[in-house]
């Protein structure tokens, strides 16, 4: 229980401390924040791709599991939908709105994404938790260290966005915090199902992978292309997901 308490704070710390680093790159000129964007899609692209699509479908051999982990995707991309109602509220909960269709169309993606983001802290604290079911202390030190370094700059995409449509910094440390504490939740949770994990598990981690996806497709990249109106974000998307594998390969 002591090493389950030790690797969940070490997880929820590396994505704040990334949220507390992001507050440095604040006030940016609306291009470069919009490019900041496209890159930080590109890093959730391969949390979602890599990191918990691919991961889903090789839990358990056989056809089953891999329509498990689509029909996972799908579910999470009706999710995002169903929880596009409620950004309303969250605009008023967090005293934000805009003054023009074209203001509110940017802060619903940049909430969506906001709350994708917190979406997939939770399957990736229960991947955490279930690396206890093995046995073997490499196991755990592997997938911690992964995730740790992978929740840094994921922590820190989510700042400047928020900034950007004037939540105060209060707010957005709340926000930061929440985010990540969802990660010690899934640690814990995914620690006591690890016995049915290989049951679950591939629907968890899809569906998280398929908000972030849908997100992406759907509201980022067209809000950005349609403010910069050129190809220059799709090739930003490719180099933030260049280095995530990079940051992969060297751990």
């Amino acid at each position: 229980m002591k090493q389950l308490i030790i690797v969940s704070v070490i997880i929820c710390s590396a994505s704040f401390l990334g949220s507390l680093t992001g507050f440095s790159v604040k006030n940016l000129p609306v291009k470069l924040n919009d490019l900041l964007t496209a890159f930080s899609a590109g890093i959730m692209l391969f949390a979602a791709v890599i990191g918990l699509v691919e991961p889903a479908t090789e839990i358990k051999p056989g056809i089953l599991n891999i329509l498990l982990a689509c029909l996972g995707i799908i579910c999470g991309a009706f999710f995002i939908k169903l929880i596009s109602k409620l950004i309303p509220r969250i605009e008023k909960l967090m005293n934000i709105s805009g003054k023009n269709s074209q203001e509110e169309a940017k802060i619903k993606s940049m909430l969506l994404f906001v709350l994708a983001v917190a979406v997939h802290h939770l399957p990736e604290g229960i991947a955490t938790g279930v690396s206890f079911g093995t046995g073997e202390i490499s196991d755990i030190i592997t997938v911690t260290s992964g995730i740790a370094i992978q929740n840094f700059p994921e922590g820190m995409i989510i700042i400047p966005p928020m900034l950007s449509l004037g939540i105060k910094k209060s707010k957005v440390l709340a926000v930061a915090f929440i985010s990540g504490s969802i990660e010690i939740i899934g640690t814990f949770t995914g620690f006591l199902l690890v016995n049915i994990s290989s049951l679950i598990l591939p629907f968890i981690l899809a569906f998280a992978g398929g908000t972030i996806m849908f997100v992406i497709f759907e509201n980022m990249l067209p809000e950005i292309k349609r403010n910069l109106n050129s190809q220059l974000p799709s090739f930003v998307v490719l180099i933030g997901f260049c280095f995530m594998c990079v940051i992969n390969g060297i751990i």
